[in-house]
């Protein structure tokens, strides 16, 4: 978990390596033509400095021929380092952009970046584990997730994300699922259609 050591990065970086070798570039998602890197939160004791986002950039640029656009959650805004603690001394990381993770459960919250997050409802209350503490967000017929998804488009943010695409055993999914068959589906359509001032055409 220390990923201000060199052999550690090395590994990091190969996952990252790994999808982009197995993922037609035809498919890639990209911001200003960048693929982009998507991290989830540094939790769990996970510590880094600067010379981790360097090494990924240097090294996919070098493997791609193309800087990728790094967006990661907002813990990973100041370094984390071997040391312990938070070393905001040494600046914002230089990520592309940030994100603030739990809208399933805690829904939509002010972006610190130009990403907003949106999420359909959150329920742990019968998963095991020491970190669980029942936390629950009813999702109160879909109109939890209709009025997050509608402040998202508001604040202006250029890119919204959704918590999750299938994580089932927290809840928070928008796949076609037996519970809610393609509901969420179908909303986050008329939502992105929405967002991105699209005309729906009629069928």
């Amino acid at each position: 978990r220390d990923l201000t050591q060199p052999q550690n990065q090395e590994i990091f970086y190969s996952l990252i390596r790994g999808y982009y070798n197995d993922m037609p570039e035809r498919v890639w998602a990209r911001i200003d033509g960048r693929p982009v890197i998507w991290l989830w939160a540094a939790y769990f004791g996970i510590q880094f400095d600067r010379s981790l986002f360097e090494y990924i950039t240097s090294h996919f640029e070098e493997d791609y021929g193309v800087r990728p656009y790094i967006v990661g959650e907002d813990i990973w805004r100041y370094a984390h380092p071997s040391g312990g603690g938070v070393d905001y001394d040494a600046g914002v990381m230089p990520l592309d952009d940030f994100y603030i993770w739990g809208a399933a459960s805690n829904g939509f919250q002010e972006p610190t970046g130009g990403v907003a997050e949106v999420g359909p409802g959150y329920d742990e209350r019968t998963l095991p584990g020491h970190d669980r503490i029942g936390r629950y967000q009813d999702r109160e017929g879909g109109a939890f997730y209709a009025e997050n998804f509608q402040l998202a488009i508001d604040s202006g943010s250029p890119i919204i994300a959704i918590e999750t695409w299938n994580e089932f055993h927290e809840a928070s999914d928008i796949a076609d699922s037996v519970e809610y068959g393609r509901q969420y589906i179908e909303m986050t359509r008329e939502f992105v259609d929405q967002f991105k001032g699209v005309t729906p055409t009629p069928t």
